[in-house]
């Protein structure tokens, strides 16, 4: 069964962190992006790009983009990738 990884924070370093793990050759994990607000996440999911924080980067379809918290549960890895100041 594959690894599910959830990154909370859809900015770019949590945007670059997604797509690389979504894009490994081998052993993908299951990646779920989690964004700020339902309006980033759709319009991420939508474009498959964040045009924002990483403009003409394509996102794969295998790549979840979401903004509810709960799709953290019972991911086997949480990477927090917001700005310390947001915290």
């Amino acid at each position: 069964m594959p690894v599910t990884v959830a990154i909370l924070g859809a900015g770019a370093w949590g945007t670059a962190l997604a797509l690389h793990l979504a894009t490994r050759a081998t052993a993908a994990p299951r990646v779920r992006l989690v964004a700020r607000s339902a309006a980033q996440a759709d319009a991420i999911g939508r474009a498959r790009e964040n045009a924002r924080y990483l403009p003409g980067v394509a996102l794969p379809a295998s790549l979840e983009v979401t903004a509810d918290p709960d799709r953290v549960a019972g991911a086997d890895f949480l990477v927090i990738a917001t700005p310390v100041a947001a915290l």
